[in-house]
């Protein structure tokens, strides 16, 4: 009978840390679970932002791109336009020198037409 009072509490005891290692088994069984859930979460996260990361750096490259066209086309349009600036100043001064031609030729006409008329009226004066 002692031996069975003694199977008893011997039970007793270990089947109250059973209970007690089969609650702690599920409590880190529901801690590690609630961890992974994290561990999910966080990796859904991290592919989030490289799918983030991936869009942003090809719109980076995009823009990036552009910007060096636009300055690649505004160089060139600065040297259209130096080039351009030059035709109207050198145009600009030819047409300055054709006026200085008109008001030259225009002077020479004027005489022309005082010597004509001169030498008219020497005529007239001669044949009369």
């Amino acid at each position: 009978m002692i031996a069975t009072v003694f199977f008893n509490i011997n039970f007793q005891d270990l089947s109250q840390e059973y209970k007690q290692k089969v609650s702690e088994l599920n409590l880190t069984s529901g801690e590690l679970s609630s961890s992974q859930q994290q561990l999910t979460d966080i990796s859904e996260e991290l592919q989030e932002k490289e799918l983030r990361e991936t869009d942003l750096k090809e719109e980076y490259l995009k823009i990036k791109g552009q910007r060096d066209q636009l300055e690649e086309d505004k160089s060139q349009l600065e040297e259209e336009k130096e080039v351009l600036e030059t035709e109207v100043s050198d145009t600009k001064r030819q047409v300055v020198e054709l006026e200085n031609q008109i008001d030259n030729l225009q002077d020479d006409i004027q005489e022309l037409d005082e010597e004509k008329d001169d030498l008219e009226a020497q005529l007239a004066t001669c044949g009369a």
